[in-house]
């Protein structure tokens, strides 16, 4: 029961700038994680539904924290398609696309795209990091770097492709669509996960 409350708690934002104390509180028995009220699937989903808000509505391009711990709950989920010994948390849109230039910024932040958030950021492994060196996924078409997108919850390559090249052309509409969809679909599986009912 802790760990699926650990994550709704991340997601509230109820360990920021108290995390010592609210852990105290567990620890002492003043709150209690294993109540009905601790936890529920409608509320996770409730905090998915408003973290998704957030994030589609902000503008970011390095890694969030939260991003990085919910994509490492679904990594471990699914352990067995991570066979390297090491993985790096890398951007699929790439961050050379997140800061071309548009109205004198860069385009995630002109656009509002959350290049850091959920949606974006998948596991690679050194190796496939590696091999694809400097270029974008777009632009090696698969040559020099292949993605396991089943593993990364990418439904359609075309659409990674699409939004990274027509992001670098000034049009923001299908990257946001790409990490938004991305995001929900990987929500709907963690909420799969975490679900005590």
């Amino acid at each position: 029961m802790l760990f699926p409350c650990f994550v709704l708690d991340m997601l509230t934002n109820q360990w920021k700038g108290s995390g010592d104390s609210r852990l105290a509180a567990y620890i002492d028995g003043k709150l209690d994680y294993y109540s009905q009220a601790a936890f529920s699937s409608s509320r996770l989903q409730i905090a998915a539904s408003t973290y998704l808000e957030e994030m589609n509505s902000s503008a970011s391009i390095n890694a969030d924290s939260t991003a990085k711990t919910l994509l490492t709950i679904l990594a471990n989920s699914h352990r067995q398609k991570y066979q390297e010994s090491a993985y790096d948390i890398e951007h699929l849109i790439s961050r050379d696309s997140l800061r071309t230039k548009q109205g004198g910024t860069y385009a995630y932040k002109y656009f509002k795209i959350a290049g850091g958030g959920l949606g974006n950021l998948a596991f690679l492994s050194k190796s496939e990091n590696r091999s694809k060196g400097s270029k974008t996924l777009s632009q090696n078409k698969g040559e020099l770097y292949s993605l396991n997108a089943t593993r990364e919850f990418v439904d359609d390559v075309s659409a990674l492709s699409d939004a990274d090249y027509h992001l670098r052309d000034g049009k923001s509409e299908d990257a946001k669509k790409f990490i938004s969809n991305r995001a929900r679909c990987m929500f709907d599986r963690l909420i799969s996960i975490l679900d005590i009912s």
